[in-house]
């Protein structure tokens, strides 16, 4: 799906290129390719460094994007790009649904940053797992050393959630360390597979999402986000 709307943006900026357009930006809450933004394994390519040059070949000249996996990324395009962040707006559906006070977790130190986003709307604590990944399997290990979230409601926020490996690792941590209640937001909900019935299963009770891609998890609308933006580039 995201190869076929990749190459429907590039149609679209040449034809406005072609059209006259004085200058072409781009839109994309969820840039696919971005997880791949430097060289794991020999023989591999740099997707996201691929989509970039792509992207100018066509006319665009300015891109803004929402919690790209790693802001570094953004280095590597040839021409001015930049993230947004929606995590405030998860965090003020928890609040909105009388969650504020809960405990936001991170499930790895390097996302710790996005806690803390969160962090500043919810009012409550703010923590990490740790987590080291194997870069063959793919599979995580994950550990909660020094972590204390008994009798709380713990929210874990992560800004993708694919195969769902990280989150059921992280309920489960949760769910032994005594928590109340456990939910889980992302921004980009991909939920490939059978991932969501595999978080639920953990002891994840709400699964939220945001309509970057489209599924029953979305539930917060990145509208105000982006028009925000919008105006502001006037």
């Amino acid at each position: 799906m995201q190869d076929a709307k990749l190459f429907q943006l590039a149609f679209m900026a040449d034809a406005a290129k072609r059209a006259g357009a004085a200058k072409v930006t781009a839109f994309v809450p969820y840039l696919a390719y971005a997880r791949q933004d430097k060289l794991f394994l020999r023989g591999e390519g740099i997707s996201i460094e691929t989509v970039a040059r792509m992207l100018k070949a066509t006319g665009i000249e300015e891109l803004t994007t929402v919690n790209i996996h790693s802001e570094l990324t953004l280095r590597q395009f040839p021409f001015p790009a930049k993230t947004l962040s929606a995590i405030p707006l998860l965090a003020q559906y928890f609040v909105d649904k009388g969650f504020e006070s809960a405990f936001a977790l991170s499930p790895d130190r390097g996302a710790m940053y996005i806690a803390e986003q969160a962090q500043k709307v919810l009012g409550g604590e703010c923590g990490h797992l740790d987590k080291q990944r194997d870069r063959y399997t793919g599979q995580t290990i994950q550990t909660a050393e020094g972590l204390s979230v008994k009798n709380q409601t713990v929210i874990i926020f992560d800004d993708i959630i694919s195969t769902g490996g990280t989150i059921v690792g992280a309920a489960k941590i949760l769910r032994e360390q005594g928590a109340k209640h456990v939910f889980c937001a992302c921004v980009h909900g991909l939920l490939v597979g059978d991932a969501q019935k595999r978080i639920l299963n953990a002891g994840v009770e709400e699964i939220v999402g945001t309509d970057s891609v489209p599924s029953s998890v979305s539930k917060v609308s990145l509208a105000p986000l982006l028009s925000q933006e919008l105006r502001s580039q006037k």
